[in-house]
């Protein structure tokens, strides 16, 4: 046996030269033959690139799914990404079967040509085991996420990810029969409420309730919605809570009138007059605290002033800013948020700038 003094590969006494192409008897290196490969052999291996095609997309795709976690702007970069990676490594493979470019084969072309390839157990094991277990995880999140599937761009409610913690207005829960905490009609007059926005102020939470429905009496005394100090233009309330203690019903206190009923927020003018009405579908719609003030958007001016069911019941065309300096008891209007034909921010929520301003523009027209 004779040691190669070039590559190192021993080699039988009666070699003449290594495969590297040194001469073992004139002790120079020469060139070994060049490989020919059959086209039979390459198509053969080209077809095989191809079939592993497959794999490297489905893995893409798993991978995005799991290092994406659902966003869909994240997920579609981790696909490109993976895929672009997959791609590179059937390139190169695809490269060294067909035996082209200089530069791809050099780079996985050992210095041995009967020397097992370098790469050769990472191309044909480990991309495609990785390539298997990105479509397994692709199938798991797909199919075992616990949400069923939608259109792209609808909300989809995921069973059991929200609670009702309790009935906060009415004398009786309509699921459990059976009185609620608060029980609006025989403490404060008030049957029920429809719409509903809650803020911090003072330490309070706030509850600022639409198109709120009084008991015909209260305590003995007329309560309906045109007996004083009732106004028919005005039918919403207002509540409060210092309850903090999260999952648990918060008991309400509200705004009281004369008679001790809930008493309907009227937002005045500078001269104390009702600035606005606030009758069907015109309410007091989102709030927020800044200092001693709280500054809340109504809606307004429904065309429909007093609809009588099954008639429609129309829609607000304005909305205005109010302002109250004594926790909600009075308020006065302060402009116009949005109105007019055009008027395009009617139903709004209003908040905290990040720069901890507070600011609210006006829309006149718009």
């Amino acid at each position: 046996m004779k040691k190669c003094a070039v590559c190192g590969l021993v080699n039988l006494d009666s070699a003449e030269s290594c495969s590297c192409g040194y001469n073992f008897k004139t002790s120079t290196a020469d060139q070994p033959p060049p490989r020919v490969p059959t086209t039979s052999g390459t198509n053969a291996k080209l077809a095989s690139g191809r079939r592993h095609l497959w794999r490297y997309v489905l893995g893409a795709a798993g991978f995005a799914v799991v290092l994406g976690s659902g966003r869909a702007g994240l997920t579609l970069e981790v696909f490109v990404l993976m895929l672009l990676l997959m791609s590179i490594t059937g390139v190169f493979r695809i490269a060294r079967q067909q035996e082209g470019s200089p530069l791809l084969v050099a780079l996985f072309r050992p210095k041995r040509l009967d020397a097992p390839r370098r790469g050769t157990f990472v191309i044909k094991r480990v991309v495609p085991t990785l390539t298997g277990l990105g479509l397994l995880t692709l199938v798991l999140a797909v199919g075992g996420a616990g949400a069923p599937a939608g259109p792209a761009g609808h909300i989809i409610y995921v069973e059991g990810s929200s609670q009702k913690i309790c009935q906060l207005t009415g004398e009786i829960d309509r699921q459990f029969h059976k009185p609620t905490v608060n029980r609006t009609a025989s403490r404060f007059g008030m049957v029920g409420a429809d719409l509903g926005y809650s803020f911090e102020h003072h330490g309070k939470l706030f509850f600022i309730f639409g198109d709120a429905q009084p008991t015909p009496t209260f305590h003995g005394k007329p309560n309906g919605p045109a007996d004083p100090p009732r106004m028919r233009d005005d039918n919403d309330a207002i509540a409060f809570t210092t309850d903090t203690v999260p999952g648990e019903c918060p008991r309400l206190e509200f705004i009281r009138n004369s008679i001790g009923a809930y008493k309907n927020p009227v937002v005045l003018n500078a001269q104390g007059q009702p600035a606005i009405t606030l009758a069907t579908n015109e309410t007091p719609l989102s709030g927020i605290s800044e200092n001693v003030k709280m500054y809340v958007i109504f809606m307004t001016d429904n065309p429909i002033h007093f609809p009588k069911p099954p008639e429609p019941l129309g829609y607000s065309t304005r909305s205005v800013v109010g302002v109250s300096e004594d926790d909600g008891n009075t308020w006065h209007y302060l402009y116009d948020f949005s109105k007019g034909p055009g008027a395009k921010f009617v139903n709004v929520a209003i908040g905290r700038g990040e720069d901890g301003y507070l600011r609210l523009p006006r829309f006149d027209g718009g």
